[in-house]
């Protein structure tokens, strides 16, 4: 299996409710792949049907991230681990979010109205 179509099987799967071009894009992103080999890929992975117009647009922006420079590719992949792999406690911490409360907060609460 080549590396473009490894990786994107790897975000399909773990990710089933991605489109194709979202899985593609994330499976190129920052990997400097040649323009022929993107083309030839996502013409055989990606499944929907664009039109030739927006086709073209599209690869134009998936050349775009496979180039991305490195300082770039760290905040796009914690960005891409919060989406991907949702763990409570790190979403807690990243979203400021207080656990619920415990019974005794619940009849405090009761008891302030």
């Amino acid at each position: 299996m080549r590396s473009i179509e490894r990786r994107f099987e790897i975000f399909k799967k773990k990710n089933p409710y991605w489109s194709d071009i979202i899985c593609f894009n994330t499976a190129v992103a920052h990997q400097k792949f040649k323009r022929r080999y993107l083309r030839h890929w996502f013409k055989k992975l990606v499944k929907d049907d664009y039109e030739p117009r927006d086709k073209k647009e599209i690869l134009a922006h998936t050349e775009e991230l496979t180039n991305m420079p490195e300082n770039d590719k760290n905040e796009s992949e914690d960005n891409l681990q919060d989406i991907s792999n949702p763990d409570e406690e790190h979403c807690r911490q990243k979203h400021k979010r207080e656990p619920p409360p415990d019974e005794d907060d619940l009849l405090r609460m009761l008891d302030d109205n």
